[in-house]
């Protein structure tokens, strides 16, 4: 009866009943292929473990020791440890291959909604959080030193091979990489059924596992996330606890994508200015800002008065080394009967209140100063964007 429906309303609108029914089966796949990317359950390590099988036994390889942990950076930890005899990676041959292999199909298929789907899963929110998921694990996972055994035999290989073995970076493949090949395996197969079958145990991989590691004899795979969170812009993020745990006990704390030390979620009654001051990297000084607020920070003396008008000021500050500006802030505050006090950050090369207010608001509705005072009389839409 569905599918009949289906092919009526192609018909009626003018659409083959085919477009229809694929409209239909892609928009299921992409929704449950994003959902999968969020994940924070624990994996389903049998059918994690068929994937590699299959994912081996695809490519000529036989059947290697599994070894679990529970997250990534366990699991780095675990890789420069393990001695020579896990054999070299096979991460080119089995992920990168397919990965090179789907993406050839995508291009070379006729159908102008493939293109579109995939673009659209590409730029989904979702992607952006695994994105920034890969990225703190491959930042901590960076810092773990291999072996000395582990070091000499690289160090031979590289002198026998001319080339260094492959990091860590470069042996596995996070839930950004398999999640997208999962949803490329399952698109195409619903145009062309069996079309991909290098494919399938990595699709089983990508829907059970959050890492894959594989070599030649060993394959490590780690658990999924316990805790993730994230805000609408698609970035780690969380007021009360870390953004992002794995069950090794390994977190990121984040405050709208910028990795923070763990007491300035926990424990924020202990930012102040000379803190803030003390912060080397740019980003955590802007969040500890964002998270003290502006309004106490310019109570406590860390900004100085730039400009005024007095329904508005701008508010600034640079700090410096050796002569020379490393980070700057800039806010307006704005100053209402209707809304009160408020604050609203901009970008610290703007120099004047016009210009501050221009970015804000518009340079077409708000050209100058003298138009702030109609905020305190008609809501007026302020242009969103990520602070």
């Amino acid at each position: 009866m569905r599918n009949n429906i289906s092919i009526a309303k192609g018909r009626s609108t003018g659409r083959r009943a085919s477009d229809v029914i694929f409209d239909a089966s892609a928009g299921a796949i992409e929704s449950r292929w994003k959902r999968n990317r969020l994940l924070t359950m624990p994996a389903d390590r049998a059918a994690a473990e068929e994937g590699v099988r299959m994912a081996y036994h695809e490519v000529g390889l036989a059947t290697p020791r599994i070894i679990w942990q529970d997250g990534p950076v366990s699991m780095a930890m675990s890789w420069a440890s393990a001695p020579s005899c896990a054999g070299p990676s096979v991460s080119d041959t089995i992920v990168a291959a397919s990965y090179r292999q789907a993406v050839q199909r995508l291009d070379m298929h006729p159908c102008r909604r493939v293109a579109l789907l995939r673009d659209r899963f590409d730029h989904d929110s979702s992607c952006t959080v695994t994105a920034a998921m890969h990225a703190a694990v491959i930042e901590s996972a960076s810092a773990v030193r291999l072996s000395l055994p582990r070091w000499l035999h690289a160090l031979r290989s590289a002198l026998t091979n001319r080339r260094w073995p492959p990091g860590f970076a470069d042996s596995g493949a996070s839930q950004h990489e398999l999640c997208w090949l999962g949803f490329t395996t399952c698109l195409l197969e619903t145009l062309k059924p069996r079309s991909m079958p290098r494919l399938r145990g990595l699709r089983l991989v990508a829907e059970n596992a959050e890492w894959i590691l594989p070599h030649a004899h060993v394959c490590w795979l780690s658990d999924r996330p316990a805790r993730l969170s994230f805000d609408e812009w698609g970035r780690l993020h969380s007021s009360s606890g870390p953004a992002l745990h794995y069950r090794d006990d390994w977190s990121v704390y984040a405050w709208k994508g910028a990795r923070v030390p763990s007491w300035v979620i926990d424990e924020p009654q202990r930012i102040t200015v000379r803190w803030i001051d003390a912060q080397i990297d740019p980003q955590v000084r802007s969040a500890m800002i964002d998270i003290f607020t502006p309004e106490r920070f310019v109570e406590t003396g860390g900004a100085k008065r730039l400009a005024s008008d007095g329904a508005c000021t701008l508010w600034g500050r640079k700090w410096f080394y050796w002569g020379s500006v490393i980070d700057s802030w800039a806010a307006v505050e704005f100053r209402t009967q209707r809304w009160g006090r408020s604050f609203r950050c901009v970008p610290a090369h703007l120099h004047t209140l016009e210009q501050a207010l221009a970015w804000l608001f518009g340079p077409s509705q708000f050209a100058g100063v003298r138009h702030i005072h109609r905020l305190a009389h008609q809501p007026t839409h302020v242009r969103q964007h990520p602070n």
